[in-house]
């Protein structure tokens, strides 16, 4: 398969793009003003551009109505054939998603310190390490975290952003932006989960909902560029 990488925009103007209406709308707490803020971004639907994340919603309302399952709970394959399955599901990830070179302009500038967390399950290390290398992962990310153990992705996501103390957390999973809060915001009360919507999740209001990688990387960029300014006066 060969890996694409989508043109990003400009970056010269990466924190002017946003309308005053817009940023008022998803910019997050001033309580954010120590630099670099931590930020963690997931692979899958963020970092990687997956068209599956639109049928979310439906997976969901199959899983309550068909299987009655009523709390959150990922599917974690054990056998071989269900794990081969999942490695072709994991085929969807297409190419890497606008507003790559924001987060490296963002970390030049000395406003944030990227990590990369993703549940991905051990099994799919091979096709992780490939998507790591095309991203050139190791010179982009201060730490890199796979959920090697097959946790339940909430919880292995949840346990890496409260050792890391990280601030802001960039998902596309609204039921994983759900258990996110719930279970870091007790212990980390200024902590910011952007969500990254897509077509049928997006009636559903939150503050911090965003339709791309790159509309939350230049929103939460021209914020932290103003904490700066403010920091310098």
């Amino acid at each position: 398969m060969t890996i694409k990488f989508i043109k990003s925009a400009n970056i010269a103007p990466i924190f002017n793009f946003m309308t005053q209406k817009n940023s008022t709308r998803i910019s997050p707490s001033s309580s954010l003003h120590r630099l670099p803020v931590r930020v963690g971004f997931d692979l899958d639907g963020v970092l990687l551009y997956n068209p599956v994340r639109n049928f979310r919603p439906l997976i969901s309302w199959f899983k309550k109505v068909f299987l009655h399952r009523r709390k959150i709970k990922f599917f974690v394959p054990k056998s071989a054939w269900q794990q081969q399955v999942f490695i072709w599901l994991h085929q969807t990830s297409l190419w890497v998603a606008p507003g790559l070179a924001e987060i490296k302009a963002l970390k030049a500038a000395g406003l944030i310190e990227p990590y990369l967390i993703t549940a991905r399950f051990g099994f799919l290390r091979p096709d992780t390490q490939r998507w790591l290398k095309a991203l050139k992962a190791e010179t982009v990310f201060t730490e890199i975290c796979i959920n090697d153990h097959d946790q339940q992705p909430f919880i292995f996501k949840a346990q890496q952003i409260k050792r890391l103390k990280l601030e802001m957390f960039v998902e596309d999973n609204w039921d994983i932006v759900k258990k996110l809060q719930e279970l870091v915001l007790p212990d980390q009360p200024n902590f910011v989960c952007w969500w990254v919507s897509n077509i049928l999740d997006w009636p559903i209001s939150y503050r911090y909902k965003v339709k791309t990688l790159q509309q939350a990387v230049m929103a939460m960029g021209q914020k932290l560029q103003q904490a700066d300014l403010k920091s310098r006066k």
